[in-house]
Order: C-alpha cells, then sequence, then structure tokens
C-alpha cells in the first residue's frame, strides 16, 4: 500500500512540471512552436508569445515548404544551427510585417553564418517579403554563404520590399540569372560579409535608387555576373556601384542613369550587339563612369560596339583601366565593322588604356567623324600604358 501511495505521489509531481514547464513542441500558444516537419498543408504562423525578442517559431531541421506558408507580422522565427528552409516549386512563402512589427529571420545565436540558407525554388506570385528582417544565415559554401537564394531551375520569383538583410557570412541575397524579383524597394544591405546584393543582367532594370546596396558590408559593390541584357533595361544610380563580373552582351535598349558607376572586374568586357543599343548620357556634374576594380591599365578588356544604333552614345562618360586584350589592339572603346558599329562620343574621359583609347574600324560611325574634333570635345589622357601595345602617337585614337 505505501509503495503505491509513493507511485502515485510521483506521477503527481511530474504532472505538474510539465504544466509548469511546457514542452514547447505542443500547441501551447504562449510558447514557441520547434519545427521540425515540411510544410505540406496551408499555414499561417502567427504570434506566439508577447514578448518581441522572444521566438514564435524555432525551425530545428532543414525544411521544405511544399503549400502555402503565411507569416503574420511581428512573427520571429529562430534557426538552429546549419538549418535551411526551401520553398519548392508547389510552395510559396508570403512574410508580410509592418515598419514597427516586422517580420524576423534569425539564428539562435547573433553570429555569421549560424543557419545556412532561405532559398526560393517557386514561381509563385505570392512569394513576398516585406518588412522583414534577415539576418545571421549564410553558412553554406553550396549557397555561396547567401542568406536568401533565388534559385533558376523553376525561375523563382520574390517581391522584396522594406527588407533588411545583414549579419551574412556571404551576400545577403544572391539571385541566379533567369529568376525575378516581382517588387524591390527601400532595402538594406548591412554588415554583411561579401556584396550585400548578386545578381546578374536581367535583375538590373527592377532595382531602385532608394534602397541601400553598401552599409559596411565587406565589399561595397553590387556584383553582377557576367550575362546578357535581354529585354529594355534602365540601369539606376544606386549608391554602390555594379561590379561586372564577366563578359556581358547587350542585345536589347540599355539605358544608363546619371551617376551611375560600373566597376569592371578583371578581364571583364562589354559586348552591344547588332539588335541593342548602349545609351550613356550623363551630365557635367553627374558622369557615368566605367572603371576598373583595381585603378590599374589594361585590369578589363574593351566595351565593343558592334550596333549602328543612333541610341548608342556616350556623353560625360568616364573610362578608365581597360584595355586588357590585345584581340582589340589593347583599347578600350572599340568600333565592330561587321555590322557597322556607332558610336556618338561627347565632353567624356579616356584614361589608363593598355592601347588606343578609342579604336574605329573602316565602316563604322564615330560622331564627330574626325580626331580633330573628337579631341576638342573628349579628353584622352595617359593612354598606352601596356608594354605589349604597339600603338603610337599618344594612344589616344585610332582612325582609319
Amino acid at each position: 500500500m505505501k509503495r503505491l501511495i509513493y507511485l502515485f505521489t510521483v506521477l503527481l509531481m511530474v504532472s505538474s512540471c510539465k504544466k509548469d514547464d511546457p514542452d514547447p513542441t505542443d500547441e501551447d500558444p504562449t510558447q514557441a512552436m520547434r519545427i521540425e516537419d515540411d510544410v505540406t498543408t496551408n499555414t499561417t504562423w502567427e504570434n506566439r508569445v508577447d514578448n518581441p525578442d522572444e521566438p514564435d517559431y524555432i525551425i530545428a531541421n532543414n525544411i521544405n515548404v511544399d503549400a502555402a506558408l503565411v507569416i503574420a507580422e511581428g512573427v520571429r522565427i529562430e534557426m538552429e544551427s546549419g538549418v535551411s528552409v526551401e520553398v519548392r516549386s508547389s510552395g510559396s512563402l508570403h512574410a508580410a510585417g509592418s515598419a514597427t512589427e516586422p517580420v524576423v529571420f534569425t539564428g539562435v545565436q547573433a553570429t555569421a553564418g549560424y543557419w545556412d540558407v532561405l532559398e526560393f525554388n517557386s514561381n509563385n506570385p505570392e512569394n513576398l517579403l516585406s518588412h522583414c528582417r534577415i539576418e545571421y544565415g549564410g553558412g553554406s559554401v553550396t549557397y555561396k554563404n547567401s542568406m536568401v537564394w533565388l534559385q533558376n531551375s523553376n525561375n523563382a520569383q520574390v517581391g522584396i520590399d522594406n527588407t533588411t538583410f545583414t549579419g551574412s557570412m556571404g551576400h545577403g541575397l544572391y539571385a541566379e540569372s533567369g529568376t525575378e524579383f516581382s517588387a524591390f524597394s527601400n532595402n538594406t544591405f548591412s554588415a554583411n560579409g561579401a556584396e550585400g546584393l548578386a545578381i546578374f543582367a536581367n535583375h538590373i532594370g527592377s532595382l531602385d535608387e532608394t534602397s541601400d546596396y553598401d552599409n559596411e558590408n565587406e565589399a561595397s559593390f553590387i556584383l553582377v555576373g557576367g550575362s546578357t541584357f535581354a529585354s529594355t533595361t534602365t540601369v539606376p544610380a544606386t549608391n554602390a556601384a555594379f561590379l561586372m563580373d564577366g563578359n556581358f552582351d547587350i542585345e536589347a535598349d540599355v539605358i544608363v542613369s546619371p551617376g551611375t558607376t560600373f566597376r569592371m572586374g578583371s578581364s571583364a568586357s562589354i559586348e552591344v550587339h547588332s539588335d541593342g543599343s548602349l545609351n550613356c548620357v550623363g551630365t557635367d556634374g553627374n558622369m557615368i563612369r566605367f572603371l576598373g576594380e583595381v585603378e590599374t591599365d589594361s585590369y578589363w578588356d574593351v566595351i565593343e560596339f558592334d550596333s549602328n544604333n543612333p541610341h548608342n552614345k556616350f556623353h560625360y562618360v568616364e573610362v578608365a583601366h581597360g584595355g586588357g586584350s590585345s584581340t582589340y589592339e589593347y583599347s578600350s572603346i572599340w568600333l565592330q565593322n561587321s555590322n557597322n558599329g556607332q558610336l556618338e562620343l561627347q565632353n567624356s574621359l579616356v584614361r589608363m588604356s593598355g592601347g588606343w583609347g578609342l579604336y574605329v574600324e573602316a565602316g563604322t560611325t564615330i560622331i564627330p567623324g574626325t580626331i580633330v574634333d573628337l579631341l576638342s570635345s573628349n579628353t584622352f589622357e595617359n593612354n598606352g600604358l601596356n608594354s605589349s601595345s604597339d600603338c603610337t602617337g599618344g594612344c589616344d585614337i585610332f582612325l582609319p
């Protein structure tokens, strides 16, 4: 009898402990919920705790989102070490916070790279990150140490506004070529371990001039991978230069806003094809610049015009540190005759080229059309610096 009484007392004590310290995996709405399973049915995550500094949800395993997941304003989601969330083709993630109650994706520990990645592999138009704070991810080299990754296997699309990407081990946001920003405005990239934003040519026209792309990131650029401008694009004058990493083909009309700066990566090039145009019209106080990532001659290759489009214009443009390719006589600007290339060059500065500052093939059109007029309306300085170049006479302009 005493033994039965003792066992009963122990059971009461255990039951009492469970009530005082609820299991966070249960459905008690006042406690953080541990997420260990995939999202397979349409789900809404609401606020569960009153303290905004405490998590509402803890992601404990890698999870897939295969249905519609809606995250309410003010929800705080903490990620355990090394975990990731993938929004797959059948799913969507709609996180809409507010200015006073953002949705937060963070690590259980406030350490760069603590968790891995939020990956969008879904083309669903409901995908949204609005008034979010995303921090301390980027722990996977598979995703270039980025916190948010747009995957091109399903042409992912996401709208992103008023969202902060901070404390990533690498990029805050990486969008593969062929993915899409359905909206993009007023975002901030701060204290990330590489460029805050990494994109391709098709994303540039979606960017805005009000976002802060360089708030103490390790690399002070917007990284742009080598790719093709296949549709009409207006390039905004962002507060970080575009680091052009690779070779770029222009097959549509590209208009560059005054004040835009491009930093050209090693051996980078731009070719304007017959069906494209490059229109760079700056102002006296707001020039457009194509400079080397490293400011030395021959660092990048060439801007080649193989297009006779009259919209090809360089007004108030600075071109420096190019001329790295013997294919183009080490010139920084090359007019190609296969499609009767054309360029109007006015009030511009061409300097520190490996060879010729400007090389004009026979059968192309340069405006103005004489060396005297080109020199009087533009400035050429310190060209012909590459010892392999055989340009002569100052190496400013070759005109047949």
